[in-house]
């Protein structure tokens, strides 16, 4: 089991969003089936790490739409994924534990334009999902991780 705390955000566009909160122990299969029975997956991050949820959702063939920042831009692009633009800014002195670091500040608009262009065109869509499976089952497997960093 995982403890998972999700938080999903309404973005106001046309398409039907489901904002919801998630606190709870769950079981991995729960998790992935959550994944699993979404038509998107949204990250507006200001500065992600690998993306682990991220990288989640592309195994599971739905289509990426994240802030075009940060450590998940290895992959990204060449998964597919429907990157977000954004402005680098520094964060006020004041913001603990980041203040005075640069982060990303994603483009609301332009994520909302991605949504629609997902819900618009669903075989573009789920061609874009399955090359970030393909990746993530080639390039970030568990075994092709280990293999490259064990050498």
């Amino acid at each position: 089991m995982s403890r998972v705390l999700m938080y999903g955000t309404v973005v106001p566009i046309t398409i039907q969003l489901l904002k919801f909160l998630l606190d709870r122990w769950m079981p991995d299969a729960e998790i992935a089936a959550l994944i699993g029975r979404s038509d998107a997956y949204l990250s507006l991050h200001r500065s992600e790490g690998l993306g682990l949820t991220i990288m989640d959702a592309m195994a599971h063939s739905v289509p990426v739409v994240a802030t075009g920042y940060g450590g998940c831009t290895d992959y990204l692009e060449d998964a597919g994924a429907y990157a977000v633009d954004h402005e680098l800014v520094t964060t006020p002195g004041t913001a603990w534990p980041y203040g005075g670091h640069v982060m990303a500040d994603p483009d609301i608009d332009h994520a909302a334009r991605l949504l629609r262009q997902i819900r618009e065109r669903p075989e573009e869509a789920a061609v874009r999902g399955a090359l970030g499976r393909e990746v993530m089952a080639t390039r970030y497997s568990r075994s092709q991780f280990t293999a490259r960093v064990i050498g």
